[in-house]
């Protein structure tokens, strides 16, 4: 994320890298959040964040998961592995806090542990500020522009693993297993199984037709729900607060990602 002043922000998504377009709000009492996405398939984005004010923020469950890095106001470091959701979870946000950090599609996952372990989970990882642990791993805490890199280096070092089968399913590609082994790998890769995860993707789908201008009864028909009145209970249920009033709101649930 990014300092409050237009001027400094746009200086340094330029920095972080001139070809990759870098989608970004402001949020009067949270301070600047950005993030670009990746070209690896096996990271979704890269964020950032400055914040200038206490507040709580909602993030809408979602099957991506990753790590995040900060510093508070008294200059304190700290290191988190954040799990996938299948329920809205609610962010405290302090004053002063840094964080820059990196999220991964479901098909990555922590070796020798279920996703499923991981689940609504925001796990304290140890460090001094320069070197965190991760899978009984000593490994340097990456800056802003550092971050792909340290996750190919865990994936390169055996801490991560990459389930090329999830993958090719999350895609829509035919998968030459049988459904429930199937199912047994996406619950260990992502956490939950595919039904759960295109649940969230439907939300996330009536989300941005919404945003695009189109009415609720049009989003729900276009996005797979059985009517308007299921993708309300459902955007509810997974982004905490109703269609109407997420499309009102300063910082909306899913304004963290694409």
């Amino acid at each position: 994320m990014v300092s409050t002043s237009s001027e400094s922000t746009s200086s340094e998504v330029t920095q972080a890298n001139e070809s990759v377009p870098v989608a970004y709000y402001w949020e009067q009492d949270m301070g600047g959040y950005a993030y670009r996405e990746s070209d690896s398939a096996h990271i979704s984005l890269v964020w950032w964040a400055e914040i200038d004010g206490d507040a709580c923020y909602v993030d809408a469950a979602n099957e991506l998961w990753g790590l995040a890095f900060g510093i508070n106001a008294a200059g304190e470091a700290s290191a988190m592995l954040i799990g996938p959701s299948f329920e809205p979870r609610r962010l405290q946000l302090r004053y002063g806090d840094r964080w820059w950090g990196v999220e991964l599609p479901a098909h990555v996952f922590v070796r020798g542990r279920s996703k499923a372990q991981l689940l609504g989970e925001m796990h304290p990882l140890e460090t001094d500020g320069r070197w965190f642990e991760f899978g009984g791993v000593r490994l340097a805490v990456p800056e802003r522009g550092k971050l792909e890199d340290i996750v190919h280096t865990m994936i390169r070092e055996g801490v991560l693993g990459v389930d090329d089968g999830v993958a090719a399913a999350l895609a829509g590609q035919s998968v030459a297993c049988s459904r429930r082994s199937l199912h047994r790998h996406t619950v260990h890769a992502a956490g939950m199984g595919m039904k759960k995860i295109e649940q969230l993707r439907r939300v996330r789908a009536a989300y941005s037709l919404l945003l695009n201008g189109m009415d609720l009864a049009s989003a729900a028909y276009e996005a797979g729900f059985a009517d308007q009145a299921h993708m309300t209970r459902e955007f509810t249920r997974l982004a905490g607060s109703s269609p109407t009033r997420i499309l009102a709101a300063s910082a909306p649930p899913f304004a963290s990602r694409p």
